[in-house]
């Protein structure tokens, strides 16, 4: 993103999540069943407790079944250095986001000169073996549409999923509908240029549409949310930075959960079971316990508030939400 985003968001600093109040969250959250947690940005890499979080959050896993997968989204630039510690704490899967193979368009869009490192990054995932590697590109008409089949070119040798996502309208992108290249018209490019082309999932709700050109290592998806909204599949819910709960990516309703754990009685509870779990007595679990139902109530409150499909591209531009490096992509 553009230094003035970055410049615009440092307000959410002061109030940034802790570590703490992240694993007592994912805690809470796997036994209301939750199976992956992914940690996403702004740049989750600019943490620098983030190994710390991922080992305490590998630990759940051992604790909870259906918790299977630690996933992080970063724009690659530091992930080389780190990919290797990463791993070994217990992250499974990476995305990068990469918006063109070209070095002059990244820069252009970002303000910085990052394609190097990105492609690195991806090469690193590949080499100490995440289970999954994703190359994240949000394209854009008459920006990056041109490198589709370059993107594609990739899965040839390389065991990664390249996943287009169509353009969206947050606060501060500048988004018009002038630029949304639907999910149709790529499909279209790429199915020209790769006949042997074959869609590997039928289901409607499925979060990305996934498909391979036959015999290729790797995969290519679509996010379509502009054009064929995935709602009906959707089971993901987002923690902001600042530790508020948000139902759907393109609702601008939020509820603060970190408030709850901030409440001055709370918070010293909590802080004494980080202090010494194993001899927390049973006083001290019912307080927790107290804790958990006030989540409950304040997340199923929310969830009720979750609509069948969010809102068309249009009423989305005029709408009030946060930018999506406030939210997490």
């Amino acid at each position: 993103m553009p230094n003035k985003s970055y410049q615009n968001n440092q307000i959410i600093l002061s109030n940034i999540i802790t570590s703490n109040e992240i694993l007592f969250l994912a805690n809470y959250f796997c036994y209301r069943g939750i199976r992956k947690i992914r940690l996403t940005g702004g740049e989750p890499l600019l943490r620098s407790d983030l190994q710390q979080i991922i080992k305490d959050l590998n630990e759940l896993k051992c604790q909870h079944k259906q918790f299977n997968e630690i996933a992080i989204t970063t724009n690659g630039v530091k992930f080389k250095k780190y990919a290797e510690n990463l791993i070994i704490a217990g992250l499974n899967s990476v995305n990068i986001s990469l918006d063109s193979l070209k070095s002059e368009k990244i820069l252009k869009l970002t303000g910085q000169s990052t394609f190097k490192h990105s492609m690195a990054a991806i090469i690193k995932a590949i080499e100490v073996g995440f289970k999954s590697v994703k190359v994240n590109c949000v394209v854009m008409k008459n920006f990056n549409e041109d490198e589709l089949c370059d993107f594609v070119e990739l899965t040839r040798y390389l065991p990664i999923e390249v996943r287009f996502i169509e353009y969206m309208p947050f606060s501060g992108n500048d988004w018009e509908l002038s630029k949304l290249f639907s999910y149709k018209q790529m499909l279209n490019i790429i199915q020209n240029s790769y006949p042997n082309l074959i869609c590997l999932n039928e289901k409607s709700f499925d979060v990305t549409k996934l498909f391979q050109v036959s015999g290729w290592l790797g995969k290519i998806g679509f996010i379509t949310s502009m054009t064929e909204n995935f709602c009906a599949g959707c089971s993901r819910l987002r923690i902001t930075a600042d530790g508020n709960l948000k139902i759907c990516l393109h609702d601008n309703y939020e509820v603060s959960l970190v408030g709850i754990l901030r409440n001055k009685m709370n918070s010293h509870i909590i802080n004494d079971w980080f202090a010494d779990k194993s001899n927390y007595n049973l006083k001290q679990s019912i307080q927790l316990n107290e804790i958990y139902d006030q989540l409950d109530e304040i997340v199923d409150q929310a969830l009720t508030k979750k609509s069948a499909s969010h809102k068309g591209a249009i009423q989305l531009a005029s709408s009030v939400n946060r930018s999506m490096v406030q939210i997490g992509g």
